[in-house]
């Protein structure tokens, strides 16, 4: 890269020939701080270059020296993160920094891949009950939404039941109000009717 400038080059996959990247114009950013879910704090991640050579001491796959592309450096290259142990579809760096196992396709245990999760779904995947309501994320068919029923220890047709109790009711009582409305309406009709058929009599 030597006609390029002003770019930020990070999460990347540099793993074809000896030569796996480099920037001759030094103008560009090679590492990017990129939040960290275990601690919940931003760190620096660079790229993964498979003629990198530097170890990794502490074991948080990021290299502990930094890797040189001529004029530029990268200060966080990630180190044998380009491999996906449990076969996930997630990179190991990609699972660290998402603090899912990376020896375990599903982390949290709800039926659904971290990769599912942290791709797809937008679910969390060290929570296998991401909205809280009792519903394992991999089972709920909208996992993100708490579900108000099952909250509520009701299932949809008690709910259903319910409603069409509540409007038959009303629909009863209109029914019965009205009668009893009209009742009254012919009671004091036929009340009137009486008293002027008494004072035709009398005259």
């Amino acid at each position: 890269m030597s006609d390029s400038t002003k770019n930020t080059i990070f999460y990347n996959i540099f793993a074809c020939g000896r030569e796996s990247a480099s920037d001759s114009s030094g103008d560009n950013t090679w590492a990017q701080p990129t939040y960290f879910e275990p601690t919940g704090e931003f760190r620096l991640v660079g790229n993964y270059y498979a003629n990198y050579t530097g170890a990794d001491v502490d074991g948080d796959l990021i290299g502990d020296i930094p890797f040189v592309l001529y004029s530029a450096i990268d200060n966080a290259p990630i180190k044998y993160g380009a491999f996906d142990v449990d076969g996930d579809g997630l990179y190991n760096f990609e699972e660290y920094h998402e603090g899912t196992n990376i020896n375990n396709k599903d982390t949290d245990f709800d039926g659904l891949s971290d990769y599912i999760e942290v791709k797809i779904s937008g679910t969390n995947p060290l929570n296998n009950d991401t909205d809280g309501d009792g519903i394992l994320d991999g089972e709920d068919s909208q996992p993100l939404l708490v579900n108000q029923t099952i909250l509520d220890g009701e299932d949809s047709q008690t709910l259903l039941v319910n409603q069409n109790f509540f409007t038959n009711t009303m629909i009863a009582a209109l029914i019965v109000g009205g009668g009893l409305l009209f009742f009254g309406i012919v009671i004091i009709n036929y009340t009137r009717t009486l008293k002027k058929s008494n004072r035709n009599k009398r005259k």
